[in-house]
Formats: structure tokens, sequence, C-alpha cells
């Protein structure tokens, strides 16, 4: 399976809803109860793929699926659902980013000291302002 932005899942996901190929039938698509949660849909406001939605979303969409209940969402087996690499509320294509970026900045940080290769002298780095590395 193609893998999907978390947009274009949304917007895959309305098109199984209504039980159509067609944009059109999505747009004009009410945000009509959802079925299982008997709440009103969740993905309406994002259903065309204009819109950024966040992970956390499909991560209640799939707590509501099944029960409120987290470890069941953990358990959830079915592999076919458009959802299912969401389930978590993360986005697997960003898998490890985050690491590397922390690990950047420590590495950045423990470099204290800048050497003058020609005269052979250590100076002491100006201190790193943490607002800015934050940014």
């Amino acid at each position: 399976m193609t893998r999907l932005t978390p947009k274009q899942t949304v917007h895959a996901w309305c098109h199984y809803c209504v039980q159509s190929r067609s944009d059109e039938e999505v747009k004009h698509c009410g945000g009509q109860m959802v079925h299982a949660t008997h709440k009103p849909c969740p993905f309406f406001p994002y259903r065309m793929g204009d819109r950024r939605i966040s992970v956390k979303i499909l991560r209640a969409f799939c707590m509501e699926c099944q029960g409120g209940s987290s470890s069941a969402v953990a358990d959830c087996a079915n592999e076919d659902c458009l959802l299912f690499p969401y389930r978590f509320g993360t986005n697997p294509a960003r898998a490890g980013m985050d690491g590397h970026i922390r690990e950047n900045i420590a590495n950045f940080r423990q470099k204290t000291h800048l050497t003058v290769p020609e005269q052979g002298k250590t100076e002491v780095a100006p201190k790193v302002n943490d607002t800015l590395l934050a940014g």
C-alpha cells in the first residue's frame, strides 16, 4: 500500500465514508454523525485535503473506534484501515527526525572551546542562548 500523508489519508477516508470516488460527493458531505461514535465527523473540515490536519485527530478517531481504550488501539489488527499507520498519534514518515535534531543541538552545546590553529591558542566560545536553538 502506498504511504499517504495525513491530509491524503483523511481525504481517502472521506471517499470511503461516502462510498464514492467523486470529489463532489465528498465536498457535499454534510459531516453527519459517525455511525460508530454517534458524534459529528471530526474529519469534516479536512475532507477535501486542502487543510493540514493533526495526527492527534486521527488518534482520537481511533480511540473512539476502539471504545476509548488505548490498549485496544495498540492491539488493533486492521492493517487495511487507512488510519492504521496514524493510530498512535504520530506520523510514521517522521519517525526518528526529532532525535537527530536533539542530538545535533546536544553536540553543538558540548563544543564550548574554539582552537585557533595558527597560534595554537584556545578561546572560550560565548555561551549559546537556548532560546535561539529552540527557534
